[in-house]
């Protein structure tokens, strides 16, 4: 087999040019724009490389103009998660949805003694310093949100590192910083 940009017993050179120039066209468009939209939630957000705004609201490479930052938590903290039993693949496909494009998400999970799961997974809200985090509990296939909270992360070290589930009562050890949040479950 050979490989090849364009093999000509395939197709006529005339057809070739005429699918992939649009293509080319579009993606010089887009790279010469400086902004560029992606699908968040049930919306879009969009990232810019404009330096006015490097200083403002930066994730490595990833820029936000304020307004958009705004949008975002708006968004991210207004989005429901529904409180009834789900299987993992649930728990999965709406945490990715919640995960804003090319900004953190962290998570984890913990063993419980009585054979269940603890499933922690914390969203950045970009340019706000503080995250969402949601705490699910099952055993098996069967996962219940049991916490969301949003907490604040202008201290570096403020980041959820353990947590504990005592009864009815959640033990969120707050990392580096030494600070323990205890919130009641669901």
């Amino acid at each position: 087999m050979r490989w090849a940009l364009y093999d000509a017993g395939s197709m006529s050179l005339a057809r070739f040019v005429r699918q992939c120039v649009p293509l080319a066209m579009l993606l010089l468009a887009a790279c010469e724009s400086g902004d560029t939209e992606l699908p968040y939630l049930d919306g879009t957000v969009t990232l810019s490389d404009e330096p006015q705004y490097r200083d403002v609201c930066r994730h490595e490479t990833t820029v936000l103009r304020p307004a958009e930052a705004e949008k975002i938590e708006r968004m991210l903290l207004g989005a429901p998660v529904p409180r009834k039993p789900m299987t993992h693949g649930e728990v999965v496909d709406i945490t990715s949805a919640l995960k804003v494009p090319a900004f953190g998400l962290a998570t984890g999970g913990t063993d419980l003694p009585d054979g269940s799961l603890l499933l922690l997974y914390q969203f950045e809200v970009p340019c706000r310093a503080k995250e969402r985090a949601l705490l699910f509990h099952g055993r098996g296939e069967s996962f219940r949100l049991i916490d969301d909270l949003v907490y604040s992360t202008s201290d570096e070290r403020t980041v959820i590192r353990n947590v504990t589930l005592r009864g009815d009562r959640i033990d969120y050890d707050m990392g580096e910083s030494g600070q323990h949040l205890v919130r009641p479950a669901f």
